[in-house]
């Protein structure tokens, strides 16, 4: 059936011309309504099964056989040029013209809210990298919130320029001399908040302790920053780069499908794994993508196992625990191929181990087994 248009001249009311005056009877998914009201232009949608409570402009039920059709605000203009778009979001083609970028609100507001985005008078460009708030790369004046943490800090020999406490000066921290090597300043407060009060213009020795440290991470409730140095290289990259890269180094220990750039070379050193147990009930699922080694011991039956398989080609090992009976069996998943073409024959010895061995390919494994552990 071709969908239909209609068109109103108002909203609700049920009178002549309303958009919820119009029969529900022969209305299909997907039609649509254009309504102009004396100020509003509103575009609307038909969703057959919507069964949505009433809420104008943003919903319209028909008055005459609407059942659980609703009419869908899509969006509408004022003549004050507002346009209004249901929050389904304001849909953008991306440069290939093949998906959207949809910008729609995150939560529920209380009132008409405003976002301003003041550029200057200049082009801009936003590049987000994970989903910063903006107090993380909008306005980097000082705010009386922001508290970055660095492990080491270059600053020009215009010094670290701190705010006082009306806002009105800089106090600014600079060497007093040149230095013939690299020098380290620890303030060691103890557990406590501690306040450091000059008069005239004492020496370090007078107050401070002056065994140097190793590391160094000093803590700022502001920073002005003329140029950043770590280790021996000088960093240009800008804040949202830095954001993004501390985002990044953050999520490291959070993923859980990290990726090596090259080798792994673990020196003179194990790597271990969490051994998963399970004991036989008759029928046992052994995941391996929660671990690549799986110690078993069958219950009072024979056992059927199903694998789920692990994301990509690699060793897995199965352990296999004979009970105190023994002589328990192993019905295989149709994906396992045995060397010569046959699957082990366990021990039948009560208590007594095989060890069996699997490559998985990406498509099946193959398994071989060491049999007769006593």
């Amino acid at each position: 059936m071709a969908l239909k248009n209609y068109s109103a001249s108002s909203l609700i009311g049920g009178g002549s011309g309303a958009l919820d005056s119009i029969d529900g009877t022969n209305l299909t998914d997907l039609d649509s309504a254009i309504v102009f009201t004396a100020d509003t232009f509103y575009f609307y949608i038909l969703d057959d099964d919507s069964a949505a409570a009433e809420s104008s402009p943003y919903v319209i039920a028909m008055d005459t056989n609407g059942g659980n059709k609703r009419w869908i605000l899509i969006f509408s203009m004022g003549t004050s040029g507002v346009i209004t778009l249901s929050n389904t979001g304001l849909h953008l083609l991306d440069t290939g013209g093949n998906h959207d970028l949809i910008i729609k609100p995150g939560s529920d507001v209380t009132a008409d809210r405003t976002l301003t985005l003041t550029t200057g008078d200049s082009d801009r460009t936003i590049t987000l990298s994970g989903n910063p708030t903006l107090a993380d790369w909008f306005d980097q004046a000082v705010k009386a919130a922001s508290s970055p943490t660095f492990a080491g800090v270059t600053l020009g020999n215009s010094g670290l320029h701190v705010l006082d406490t009306n806002a009105s000066h800089d106090l600014i921290i600079t060497p007093g001399s040149d230095l013939t090597a690299d020098r380290i300043l620890t303030i060691t407060t103890g557990d406590a908040a501690r306040t450091i009060t000059l008069s005239g213009n004492p020496t370090l020795a007078d107050w401070f302790d002056q065994a140097v440290k190793a590391a160094s991470s000093p803590t700022f409730n502001a920073l002005t920053v003329t140029s950043l140095t770590i280790g021996a290289t000088l960093l240009t990259a800008t804040v949202s780069e830095l954001n993004a890269l501390v985002g990044a180094l953050m999520n490291v220990s959070e993923d859980t499908t990290p990726e090596l750039g090259g080798e792994l070379d673990c020196g003179a050193h194990s790597v271990g794994f969490t051994l998963q147990t399970a004991t036989g009930d008759g029928t046992t699922t052994i995941d391996w993508t929660l671990g690549n080694k799986f110690k078993f011991t069958f219950g009072a039956a024979n056992e059927t196992f199903t694998f789920t398989a692990p994301s990509n080609p690699c060793n897995l090992i199965l352990i296999l625990v004979q009970d105190a009976t023994g002589s328990r069996t192993a019905t295989w998943p149709a994906t396992v191929k045995w060397a010569e073409r046959t699957a082990p024959t366990l021990t039948t010895t009560g208590a007594y181990i095989d060890v069996v061995s699997f490559f998985w390919t990406g498509s099946e494994y193959l398994g071989q087994a060491a049999l007769n552990f006593g």
